[in-house]
């Protein structure tokens, strides 16, 4: 993955601005954009390209609050429709454009693609700390410009054991569920707040990437997630 320059300390009134570009495996990744959109907390997807890809062979599924597909667009580097020829962009199967649709910072797209050596850019403002809302499914993840630990997106709200993340492998399919606890207590020993699997084995050394995201699932109210701030 190609990482953005490192972030410099310029003085809090101005952006920070920068590009990303991270490589895609084949198959299956959840992909939050690494930046948010200038002077908004929202990142519009025709903002999200893609290049090496050929069209129409690189997808990315948005999906709902119950875990469903609400939308699916196609990636092409050029769009033909009669006599019209449209830019790069996303496209549903219809041919319509992905106009308007927009991501929350930190939320996550399914995005997949079968072909090598395809890329992913995003740009923008560097985010500061990014607080998401966890109401039933949600991909959500590390929308900064910087790698982070997974037990650095932390939880609010949460009952013990009642708040869960999925990570996911290249097919879709779940690699490894965590737990949040506000406190986790085995035997003789109490941990602090943090993820922990099945078993109360906490995941050390499991990183998310800049753009790397995860399945969250909560059926509680006023349950929320954060990632720390990238400046």
């Amino acid at each position: 993955m190609r990482s953005m320059p490192t972030i410099s300390s310029i003085p809090a009134i101005f952006p920070v601005v920068g590009y990303q570009t991270k490589d895609a495996i084949s198959g299956f990744q959840m992909v939050t954009p690494s930046f948010k959109n200038l002077a908004t907390e929202s990142y519009p997807i025709d903002k999200f390209t893609v290049q090496g890809a050929t069209d129409g062979m690189t997808s990315i599924q948005v999906l709902d609050e119950n875990g469903l597909t609400k939308g699916m667009y196609y990636w092409y580097n050029e769009f033909v429709d009669g006599d019209t020829t449209y830019p790069a962009g996303w496209f549903d199967a219809l041919g319509v454009e992905s106009a308007n649709i927009s991501l929350e910072s930190g939320v996550a797209v399914f995005f997949y693609t079968e072909e090598s050596g395809v890329t992913i850019q995003s740009a923008g403002e560097v985010p500061g700390e990014i607080t998401k809302s966890i109401s039933g499914y949600v991909m959500f993840g590390n929308g900064s410009p910087v790698s982070i630990d997974v037990d650095e997106m932390t939880v609010q709200g949460a009952t013990d054991g009642m708040t869960s993340i999925q990570v996911l492998d290249a097919n879709g399919l779940t690699d490894r569920m965590y737990y949040w606890y506000n406190e986790f207590t085995d035997g003789g020993t109490t941990y602090p707040a943090g993820w922990f699997d099945a078993l109360g084995v906490e995941p050390a050394n499991i990183k998310l990437e800049p753009g790397a995201a995860v399945f969250f699932y909560s059926e509680e109210a006023n349950v929320s997630a954060t990632v720390p701030s990238a400046l």
